[in-house]
């Protein structure tokens, strides 16, 4: 992550491409672009440490180009003092990724004590995973390393909700891409089970929502997270 334009360009100068690039904001894998190159990634240093830029109106995300949401949008970023942060114009930062080529990611949803996975596909010919609803619920591709990780980082920063995206570098080694309390319901409910923190499977569907109420009087009653 970068704070000042000149230490973003140093970057570009000897980084390896392609990288990602992220705002701050959005979902579903709006607002990321994969910069191919340096006159790329220079267009993007210059945007962003000079007028800013819109979430939902760069080029990898159509559907927004053309829908009405961009004309409010816009109407936003002009009483930018006034929006709220998710929707005004971002600037003065850069937050970049190393680019992982796999053909899909692995979501574990961590509440309590339950991790529940399943792994995403790429959009058609797209290198992004996120919100393209083709999930797969086969327990073969999802690795018990990915849910104990998951595990351990929730119950070491206290985290009672999170989702992790998992990736696996070129060595086959898993990184973390993104985490979020945010998530689709349905996707974790339709998911055959869990996964305890000592890996021990248990069958059968679960809401969250259900799950979240019980760690919340497990907590009114013991003081602590499950």
């Amino acid at each position: 992550i970068f704070w000042h334009k000149n230490e973003a360009e140093e970057f570009i100068k000897h980084c390896t491409y392609p990288f990602i690039y992220k705002m701050s904001v959005g979902a579903g894998a709006a607002n990321i672009l994969k910069i191919e190159n340096r006159v790329q990634a220079q267009k993007i240093v210059d945007q962003l440490f000079g007028p800013g830029l819109l979430p939902y109106t760069m080029n990898e995300y159509k559907k927004i180009n053309k829908a009405p949401l961009l004309e409010k949008l816009k109407k936003i970023a002009r009483k930018e003092k006034e929006a709220h942060w998710y929707y005004a114009i971002q600037k003065n930062y850069l937050l970049f990724q190393e680019y992982l080529p796999n053909p899909h990611d692995i979501r574990i949803t961590v509440i309590g004590n339950r991790a529940f996975g399943f792994t995403r596909n790429n959009r058609l010919n797209d290198f992004r995973a996120s919100g393209s609803g083709i999930i797969n619920y086969d327990l073969d591709r999802i690795p018990l390393e990915a849910v104990q990780i998951a595990h351990q980082i929730s119950q070491n920063q206290g985290f009672q909700s999170m989702a992790y995206d998992f990736l696996f570098d070129k060595k086959k080694k898993l990184e973390i891409g993104e985490i979020s309390y945010g998530y689709m319901s349905k996707a974790v409910y339709d998911c055959a089970g869990y996964w305890d923190r000592d890996l021990k499977w248990h069958s059968g569907h679960v809401q969250p929502e259900e799950a979240h109420v019980e760690d919340f009087i497990y907590y009114i009653k013991n003081g602590k997270l499950i």
